[in-house]
């Protein structure tokens, strides 16, 4: 077998087990931010703009008995990202990002690790605002918009693997508005 059938068929092969509807399959799944920006609105106008760290953001890896953990943030997650106490038992609360689209209505994501009435309750929705400037609109992802913070993210539709999030804090009436972008790129390890 050739070097380009070989590629072609280890594209394929993570393509299908990352676009497998229901969450997380593969054996690994490492999540790097590749661009963005994070930035300050005053009245209106962009007053300061820096583009977050190129970086692993995190890793989540199947344990034995067919849990995920992402060691870095202390969580352990069943495979449509719901967050478990040490038991294994679901807590009723997801994670923030999820690698692979978790296919679900809703997302309950903790504000405070301490305060478990304290969520984020994101709704399954369509992002057709172009947010992450790449052309594309219509994207599959989970929303909460209110009258002083928005908070999006979102899947590729090709590929289900997470894409992007954007968090806007403040009230545009008022004077100071931050906002945060992160592009990500997801690595699969079959």
């Amino acid at each position: 077998m050739g070097v380009g059938m070989t590629r072609a068929l280890l594209v394929a092969t993570v393509l299908l087990l990352a676009g497998v509807p229901g969450g997380l399959r593969a054996r690994a799944y490492e999540v790097r931010t590749v661009g963005g920006w994070e930035r300050e609105l005053r009245a209106g106008a962009v007053v300061r703009t820096a583009p977050p760290s190129q970086q692993i953001f995190f890793r989540v890896e199947r344990t034995a008995d067919g849990r995920y953990r992402n060691a870095s943030q202390g969580l352990l997650l069943s495979p449509r990202c719901e967050i478990l106490d040490p038991s294994g038992k679901p807590t009723g609360l997801d994670a923030w990002l999820c690698p692979v689209d978790p296919d679900k209505s809703r997302l309950q994501v903790p504000l405070k690790p301490d305060d478990p009435k304290a969520v984020l309750p994101l709704r399954r929705g369509t992002v057709d605002v172009d947010l992450d400037g790449d052309g594309v609109t219509n994207e599959r992802g989970y929303l909460l918009v209110t009258e002083t913070a928005i908070f999006v993210v979102a899947y590729s539709a090709h590929t289900r693997l997470l894409k992007f999030d954007f968090v806007r804090l403040g009230d545009p009436q008022k004077v100071r508005v931050l906002q945060t972008l992160r592009r990500y790129q997801v690595r699969v390890v079959p």
